[in-house]
């Protein structure tokens, strides 16, 4: 074999595609989410204007991450308030109600219980007006991302910090 013979190795082309391919779809999954249709309306996304539509994307991932976590959070506290109150339940049921002490600590659990709640119903409205604020960001990025077209090299050139 002469040195005229060796052909220079080729990049795997699947290992090329799949960065190039995940940019892409990163830029293509904001406009079809942010899109009731497919075709692009309005004028062409500026680099600066894709950079931020895929930040807001990504900022409401971070939000809607967030939010379900909270959600959790207060299902499981309302789980643990339902089932302190069946326990209170079977409480009342067998209290001794000729014992004064015995039925003031039976109000004192019962007391905690409704502090519980009233604790629970108000994180449950800063839950909801954190949705809210969602939704209104969400719709906000819709409006000025969605269904918008852009050049496939400011797409590729924005993870790159371009």
């Amino acid at each position: 074999m002469q040195w005229h013979d060796v052909q220079p190795l080729k990049p795997k082309r699947s290992i090329m595609l799949k960065a190039i391919l995940k940019h892409r779809l990163v830029a293509l999954a904001l406009l079809a989410a942010s899109a009731g249709n497919a075709e692009a309306t309005g004028p062409t996304l500026t680099r600066e204007q894709l950079h931020q539509c895929l930040t807001q994307q990504s900022q409401l991932k971070e939000v809607d991450s967030e939010l379900a976590k909270v959600q959790a959070t207060l299902g499981s506290d309302k789980a643990a308030i339902v089932r302190s109150g069946e326990a209170l339940a079977e409480q009342g049921a067998v209290l001794d109600r000729g014992k004064p002490e015995a039925v003031t600590a039976y109000n004192e659990l019962v007391q905690a219980r409704d502090k519980a709640i009233d604790e629970l119903q108000a994180r449950v409205a800063q839950f909801n007006t954190r949705v809210g604020e969602a939704q209104a960001q969400r719709e906000s990025v819709a409006k000025a991302c969605g269904g918008r077209s852009y050049f496939e090299a400011d797409a590729l050139a924005i993870p790159k910090g371009k």
